[in-house]
């Protein structure tokens, strides 16, 4: 067993190192025609939170709107679709994208379930999360702190 200043590789995982992942979710397929607030498919996950904090994350490579002028909201919500964080955006363009990351740090020990959803808050512009490709994907994680 490897010590590093007297802590042994397991104690330092423990008690100092983030990293086990509770929880994961992706997907590849893109989700269009959003105009109102929407569950992105396949991007749900549920995960215990025990002593140690957890980040929630999302990823979304892709997010654009087919008008200029258009809001889009990315979130991180409950079973009961409340916004937990968000991140917001203004396409002043047409096609104009944006990669997407948003984190929520939860550290009350419980039951959990995430999930990532999209809307337009403002303009006339309809909405595409996601990019149809098998490389390039959009996930969901939480991960022990």
């Amino acid at each position: 067993m490897a010590t590093v200043t007297g802590i042994t590789a397991e104690k330092f995982y423990e008690e100092g190192s983030s990293g086990r992942e509770l929880a994961y979710a992706e997907t590849s397929i893109a989700q269009g025609g959003i105009t109102s607030i929407v569950d992105v498919l396949g991007l749900s996950i549920d995960f215990v939170v025990d002593e140690r904090p957890v980040m929630v994350e999302i990823y979304s490579p892709v997010v654009y709107a087919d008008a200029a002028n258009t809001n889009v909201l990315v979130a991180i919500c409950d079973e009961a679709g409340t916004i937990k964080q968000q991140s917001g955006f203004f396409f002043s363009n047409v096609l104009d994208s944006n990669e997407v990351i948003v984190k929520e740090r939860i550290e009350t020990p419980g039951n959990y379930t995430r999930k990532v959803r999209v809307y337009r808050s403002a303009g006339a512009g309809v909405v595409v999360h996601g990019i149809t490709d098998p490389i390039i994907t959009s996930h969901i994680r939480a991960v022990e702190l």
